[in-house]
């Protein structure tokens, strides 16, 4: 979808989402999803645990939803 990832070789990865990452959780919350804290300074990149495969594909459907129109 265009976003930029910083190149991880963790059990997570963090998205450049080009907006504040507070209002960006509550709304992955209210989707029955939960993503990282934030990370001062970095308060525009979300961190995202890898979870089973039914996990990703919830956060992946909520990550469509929440950044269509960016």
């Amino acid at each position: 979808m265009g976003y930029e990832v910083i190149p991880s070789e963790a059990n997570f990865f963090m998205v450049h989402i080009k907006r504040e990452i507070s209002p960006v959780i509550a709304e992955f919350r209210r989707r029955g999803v939960q993503v990282g804290r934030p990370f001062p300074p970095m308060t525009q990149f979300m961190r995202v645990s890898v979870g089973t495969a039914d996990e990703m594909a919830k956060f992946t459907a909520a990550f469509k939803e929440i950044f269509v129109a960016a």
